[in-house]
């Protein structure tokens, strides 16, 4: 492998930019592919065919036909056609483009009707179409599908439907996720050439196979190549030109989105105050007539307050005399009581008289002075009141 050569100071590469293009970098890809050696390498290790079953490799043009002038022009990567009978296109996509699997169908559905020749034999002479996607994104949510293809099959039977369609995938970014390195041994070590930094890195992997050091060897000459270099150069910087406006148009179909969410919610919103405001109106309309009835009625209680309020007083003077009354009574049950005890059985004990005046329950009342009226002495009445046992 050649030395890094020491490049002149107008070299139109800034000293800040990467100096090592690797496979990354769809230009550095797409040469290196023309060489015959690594394009084969490569299609062995994706179809599982073996080199002596290569009859012919025909690199065709990378432009799609288009059937009418308002039709995307689709320009491939890498168009070939394999032993006459398969055509091959392979694609590197760096950034994550929107619409993706469609874009893809559409790639490998031109392939195929591009085929198409009026005649007899316009359809038997279709020849199978391969589309392979090298992503350096995540297609999928599974962790370790780092190369996948893609068949038409039926779903109950699993029976493939045609095998003129393939759509192969390798997502560059599962790489190194468990058990892959294991799994796809030949097709690990060709990515390699997509993941590695510098050029030491390169120099190790031409102790491999002779195709992927076939393929070092070209990335490394196109590294060196004046020409090729300020070529890959100005597809770095249209990449990241492309990535900042795809982080743009992502901004915008965001800021877009919630403009419309909380249009919507507004909308929504509008909706529920004006039928909270018609309600509003009828409340009120309600609340007049309401209010109407309501003077009327608070005239009327207002007189029959004033009634309630003489009659409340009246009830007061008649319930403060009550009380009196049950007092005196009070008093004077507990006087009889007393005067009965002390005419039969002499002075009382303090505590006895004490129990006496603190009681206010006039049936207990009139039963001690009932019980005192046949007692025949002071010991049975006392035994004969709970009250005074428990005191005395």
């Amino acid at each position: 492998m050649a030395a890094t050569p020491n490049l002149p100071q107008d070299y139109p590469i800034p000293n800040d930019t990467p100096y090592f293009f690797t496979f990354k970098n769809d230009y550095i890809f797409t040469e290196a592919m023309k060489d015959t050696k690594v394009l084969k390498g490569f299609l062995m290790c994706l179809t599982g065919i073996e080199e002596e079953s290569i009859k012919n490799i025909t690199v065709l043009p990378r432009h799609l036909n288009k059937d009418d002038p308002a039709q995307k022009l689709g320009i491939l990567d890498c168009k070939l056609e394999l032993n006459n009978d398969s055509i091959i296109n392979i694609e590197l996509q760096i950034l994550c483009y929107p619409y993706w699997d469609s874009r893809s169908l559409f790639y490998i559905s031109k392939m195929l009707t591009d085929q198409y020749r009026e005649g007899p034999n316009g359809y038997s002479n279709i020849k199978r179409c391969i589309h392979v996607c090298i992503l350096d994104f995540n297609y999928t949510d599974i962790e370790d599908d780092f190369y996948t293809v893609y068949r038409l099959r039926d779903d109950e039977y699993g029976l493939i439907y045609t095998n003129l369609l393939e759509i192969h995938v390798i997502q560059l970014k599962k790489r190194d996720a468990p058990g892959v390195r294991d799994k796809y041994p030949r097709l690990h070590r060709w990515t390699q050439l997509f993941s590695i930094k510098t050029r030491k890195e390169l120099e190790c992997m031409t102790e491999q196979d002779e195709y992927i050091k076939a393929a070092a060897q070209a990335m490394d000459d196109l590294n060196l190549d004046r020409d090729h270099r300020e070529a890959a150069f100005y597809r770095f910087i249209q990449l990241m030109d492309e990535q900042t406006i795809l982080a743009a148009q992502e901004e915008a179909k965001e800021a877009t989105k919630r403009a419309l969410e909380e249009a919507d919610s507004y909308k929504e919103k509008a909706a529920i105050y004006k039928k909270e405001a018609d309600n509003f109106k009828k409340e009120a309309d309600n609340f007049k007539r309401e209010a109407d009835s309501f003077k009327k009625e608070a005239d009327s209680f207002k007189k029959e307050a004033d009634s309630f309020k003489k009659e409340a007083t009246d009830l007061k003077e008649e319930n403060n005399s009550l009380k009196k009354n049950f007092e005196s009574a009070q008093t004077q049950l507990r006087s009889n009581l007393i005067i009965v005890l002390e005419q039969k059985f002499g002075a009382l004990p303090d505590a006895a008289l004490t129990i006496i005046h603190r009681e206010i329950d006039m049936v207990k009342l009139n039963n001690w002075l009932t019980q005192a009226i046949f007692a025949n002495s002071m010991v049975e009445f006392i035994n004969g009141v709970p009250e005074l046992t428990s005191a005395i």
